[in-house]
């Protein structure tokens, strides 16, 4: 397991931003954006403004960045109830990451600053227990006197990246994310496709589900050697999600073109043909170590 280093925090503060509440601030709030478009930036410029009066964060996560927006230790109007007055710090994260490795990366700045305030708040490191420490949006929504807030974040959207509320819990409360050297879990190098080298794409670009299995392929020359298909129509999540980042037509099947474009892609002979063993799939498989496609 890993200590995260945060990256250098951006200011980019709202001048005349409201103390809500009197000190002291004994709680941390943890939000999403709820926004699948908006980058960092995005977030940021809408804080310098918009109308205050109907809410503000005070940091936002996101594109590798950390970008903080209104002033600490002075509560916010974020979580729609008497909690407001309380929040020391509430730090939104993007709901745009379009790959597992972007959304991992940002993820481990969400925790470290989530930790981070709390212990400048001098607060107990602790996720949704009582009325002190780091609360979700949802917990505030359902706990807090005076609740006008029905929303549920952050845990939807992590849910999509498959962080439970009980991993996002451990995540915060031990500092630690990731498997041990802060590399993406390693697979063989073999040239061949199969359930594992499907599995790490998949979670790669967080597609559902992680299972192993290209599903819906129809079987042809160009993919009758890749061991995780499961024959039939439809298409697969994890090939739309291929096709889409290299600028093809997403119909999830691993046709000749797609191979071709992939074989494009890894620098290896463009025939459109997956071999039983594969220097395109070998390239692929060393990219997918390196937390890249």
């Amino acid at each position: 397991m890993i200590n995260m280093a945060l990256p250098k925090t951006e200011k980019q503060i709202r001048k005349g931003t409201p103390q809500v509440g009197n000190p002291p601030f004994k709680q941390i709030h943890a939000h999403s954006t709820g926004n699948p478009d908006s980058t960092a930036q995005n977030e940021a410029d809408f804080m310098q403004t918009k109308d205050l009066t109907t809410g503000f964060y005070t940091h936002v996560v996101g594109n590798g960045r950390v970008i903080q927006v209104a002033p600490v230790n002075q509560g916010c109007w974020d979580v729609g109830g008497d909690w407001n007055s309380d929040g020391y710090a509430s730090i939104e994260l993007i709901e745009s990451h379009k790959t597992r490795a972007e959304f991992e990366k940002d993820y481990k700045n969400y925790i470290d600053l989530l930790r981070k305030a709390a212990k400048n708040a001098g607060v107990a490191i602790k996720v949704d227990s009582g009325e002190t420490g780091i609360l979700s949006h949802n917990y505030c929504s359902l706990n807090q006197p005076n609740s006008k807030s029905d929303h549920v974040d952050p845990y939807p959207y992590l849910a999509k990246w498959g962080i439970s509320q009980a991993q996002f819990k451990k995540d915060v409360e031990s500092g630690q994310v990731g498997n041990g050297n802060n590399q993406p879990r390693q697979i063989a190098v073999d040239g061949q496709w199969g359930s594992d080298c499907t599995k790490r794409l998949q979670e790669y670009f967080g597609t559902k589900p992680i299972d192993g299995v290209i599903s819906g392929q129809i079987k042809t020359r160009a993919n009758e050697n890749v061991y995780a298909a499961e024959w039939g129509t439809g298409g697969s999540n994890v090939v739309r999600a291929i096709q889409k980042q290299l600028g093809l037509a997403q119909d999830g099947n691993i046709g000749p073109g797609t191979v071709k474009a992939m074989q494009k892609h890894y620098g290896t002979t463009q025939d459109g043909i997956i071999s039983p063993i594969s220097d395109m799939v070998k390239e692929m498989q060393k990219a997918l170590n390196n937390d890249q496609f």
